[in-house]
């Protein structure tokens, strides 16, 4: 697995508008199988992955309107996510559909400066 070796945060106005955050693995809810690690802002149920907080693995790391238009799972395949914009931020993302991933926190920091 190509597991990402440098966690640090991204802090922008987004991550100061929303509050600490927070690293975690996500993975395929019904293999299992590692799909990404990804940054959290916050609080609250995970909806969608902006590009820019995907820390890996490499390949899905800083992607433009180049990306994939569905987040699959590459061990069985199952639809994790499709890609779009999320309007009110004007940002890509992926949105995530309900049940089809499993999250495990890897790392909260105990304060970050804004």
């Amino acid at each position: 697995m190509d597991r990402p070796l440098d966690y640090t945060f991204v802090i922008d106005a987004f991550t100061e508008r929303r509050g600490l955050p927070s690293l975690l693995e996500i993975s395929c809810a019904a293999c299992q199988a590692y799909l990404i690690t990804y940054q959290k802002d916050g609080p609250g149920p995970l909806l969608r992955c902006y590009f820019d907080r995907i820390h890996g693995p490499k390949d899905l790391c800083n992607l433009h309107d180049t990306s994939p238009e569905v987040l699959r799972c590459e061990r069985c395949k199952n639809e994790i996510g499709k890609k779009g914009i999320y309007e009110k931020e004007d940002r890509l993302a992926f949105f995530l559909l309900e049940n089809s991933f499993l999250i495990k926190e890897i790392y909260t920091p105990p304060a970050l400066k804004f």
